[in-house]
């Protein structure tokens, strides 16, 4: 069974907020983080990958639903250069790219930390895997991993 700690509550919240950067879940399917553990809790991922600390990313296919939720992230290759600008998050200065609309997903990803045989949500988007921001935690190597794939990658961000 998923539960999920209060401290880690503000980061997945951000990913019901459709006027933020990045992906966002449909509010018809997924009102609340809660609904997002049971579905988790009570469903098989398409998808498992072990990381290290303890976590498993999952990735859920919700075929039952036109889609979950909106793709936050594309790359910055597919984008013109003058729809990238810089924005801060959390105190970073990240990219993000503006697009005209959103790609809807089918796709659930979350991530996962065991402690003491229980599984405790890190965090829980619409889309496949990705990396997250590199930050202090990680290793060297975590972060190289995490600054490759946010070089060629973009938040995304509606505009009129």
């Amino acid at each position: 069974m998923i539960t999920i700690r209060e401290k880690r509550l503000r980061h997945v919240f951000r990913h019901f907020d459709k006027n933020a950067a990045g992906s966002s879940f449909n509010h018809d399917v997924f009102p609340h983080i809660h609904s997002i553990i049971h579905y988790a809790n009570s469903h098989t991922p398409i998808h498992t990958y072990k990381q290290p600390k303890n976590r498993e990313v999952r990735i859920f296919h919700c075929s039952e639903f036109d889609h979950i939720g909106n793709v936050g992230i594309a790359l910055k290759s597919e984008l013109p250069a003058e729809a990238i600008q810089k924005e801060t998050r959390d105190g970073f200065l990240i990219e993000v790219g503006l697009v005209k609309e959103f790609k809807k997903t089918q796709h659930l990803c979350i991530v996962v930390e065991k402690k003491k045989d229980r599984y405790f949500l890190i965090t829980a988007y619409p889309g496949n895997k990705s990396e997250s921001f590199p930050h202090r935690n990680q290793t060297p190597e975590e972060r190289t991993q995490s600054a490759a794939f946010w070089d060629k990658y973009v938040l995304l961000k509606v505009v009129d």
